[in-house]
């Protein structure tokens, strides 16, 4: 039962009487109730209760998706990875450690130095859409790379992270760069020309690749910072593995920092989608 404790909050009282915090009604989108498809059975209702918007895995054509918590290790350090969408695992060249719990949810910790993971081969074919989403924390915001693949077919690549190169649009603060090394003399580049990346919280960074609508847009925490419009016909995200925790085309540069969560969407996700699931992922790890 949902109670409106003020014209701005609610309350959800459970089976057992109790209720939980009241929250602001513009946190419930969408409510989901013990009858949810896809929910196990042989549950209390408030175990399948949660209120916010869109999970990942309710975004249509999501093709790739970790979870730090889902991950099994041993001596605090990573042994296995699967993907949840289908029990895809990555492969651990150096693995990250258990890192400290984000709202009860552990995460991967990684060093800066030598951590790095490669998914496989995950896309259904060379891309000319894509979008990316990740909960992550900086600890330094210097040459720090989540993840990076190859765009257009050899050389280039496409990467979140930061660049200390004084030639990029954004050296030292969190962009997404795409480099065609392939003749096209375009170096597209989408970021936050504001500030660096803080490194004293979490944030949900991602990226969205629409070719056909000459569109690179930087995300940050549901909102779009920044959008270049350099993309050219022919430009595509090739179907190789991603590199997660280090950049591999420049100078092997790592990421330094702990990650909850990463999504990938075989498509340009819309507005309305990005903020969906950006509601989720702050409600499920306590983000304001």
């Amino acid at each position: 039962m949902i109670g409106l404790t003020s014209p701005t909050d609610f309350a959800v009282v459970q089976h057992d009487g109790t209720s939980w915090p009241a929250r602001p009604t513009a946190q419930v989108v969408r409510w989901v109730g013990p009858t949810h498809p896809g929910a196990p059975p042989m549950l209390s209702n408030d175990e399948y209760r949660r209120y916010g918007a869109l999970a990942p895995d309710e975004v249509a054509d999501l093709v790739f998706h970790l979870i730090a918590d889902n991950a099994t290790y041993s001596g605090s350090a990573m042994t296995a990875w699967a993907d949840e969408v289908a029990a895809a695992a990555v492969t651990i060249s150096n693995a990250p450690a258990e890192g400290a719990t984000l709202n009860g949810y552990t995460t991967a910790d990684f060093d800066g130095s030598t951590d790095y993971l490669t998914t496989p081969a995950f896309q259904t074919g060379a891309l000319t859409e894509l979008t990316f989403l990740c909960v992550a924390q900086f600890d330094t915001t210097t040459d720090s790379n989540i993840v990076s693949n190859d765009f257009t077919g050899w050389g280039g690549d496409v990467l979140l992270g930061n660049d200390p190169n004084a030639n990029d649009a954004y050296p030292n603060r969190m962009a997404v760069y795409t480099h065609d090394d392939t003749g096209g003399g375009h170096t597209p580049n989408a970021g936050q020309p504001s500030g660096t990346t803080d490194t004293t919280g979490y944030h949900l960074f991602g990226f969205v690749v629409d070719v056909p609508g000459d569109s690179l847009a930087y995300w940050e925490d549901g909102t779009s910072v920044d959008t270049s419009t350099e993309l050219v016909t022919g430009d595509v995200i090739t179907d190789r593995a991603w590199a997660i925790g280090r950049n591999v085309y420049f100078g092997n540069r790592y990421f330094d920092g702990r990650v909850a969560e990463l999504c990938w969407w075989e498509r340009a996700l819309t507005a309305t989608e990005i903020g969906d699931v950006t509601t989720y992922l702050q409600s499920k790890y306590g983000l304001s």
